[in-house]
């Protein structure tokens, strides 16, 4: 996991009638710096609801992210149960606490 040390030097605006989903992958692209990635229609082109009649799910666009950009490695995590992901984002901040 990366260290989000400058994420207040990268604005991503939402885009008119497009969700926040590809709004955020997005986001984490410019942030990471990923290269060889159509930026300017980004949001519009994953934006499954709007385009495809599709559901704006993380995993869902992630799928379609990879399967046009391959070198875009994803990893979605998924909880059962809410005191789970709390649990793990506490460990995450106190591993980057240390």
């Amino acid at each position: 996991m990366s260290e989000l040390s400058h994420w207040r030097d990268v604005i991503v605006p939402q885009r008119y009638e497009t969700g926040c989903v590809p709004t955020g992958y997005e986001w984490l692209i410019r942030y990471l710096g990923i290269e060889r990635v159509e930026l300017d229609t980004f949001q519009e082109d994953f934006d499954l609801q709007r385009v495809h009649q599709g559901m704006n799910s993380f995993a869902s666009i992630a799928d379609r992210i990879r399967s046009r950009y391959p070198f875009i490695d994803i990893h979605i995590v998924s909880f059962d149960q809410g005191l789970e992901k709390v649990r793990t984002m506490k460990n995450l901040i106190e591993i980057f606490l240390v």
